[in-house]
């Protein structure tokens, strides 16, 4: 799980994305402003990045617009 060492975790949310690469969009989705970890892995058969992000730094809107603007995934698990 990749950890931002600077970043105050506080409150946490999680969403999880879809994508033909988690390495990819381990990278991407970890880079995004408000993101405090993020770890790979599968779920139903398909590539996944679980990310936990501080809702006071960045809404779920925005954290999918980011995603979305850096083409991170190709679908979104709700939870």
């Amino acid at each position: 799980m990749q950890e931002h060492l600077n970043a105050d975790r506080g409150q946490v949310e999680k969403a999880t994305f879809g994508m033909y690469c988690f390495w990819t969009g381990e990278a991407k989705l970890g880079s995004i402003d408000g993101v405090v970890s993020s770890e790979p892995g599968f779920m139903g058969g398909s590539e996944v990045v679980s990310v936990e992000y501080n809702p006071d730094l960045i809404s779920y809107e925005e954290l999918v617009n980011n995603a979305s603007k850096q083409q991170a995934f190709d679908r979104i698990f709700i939870h």
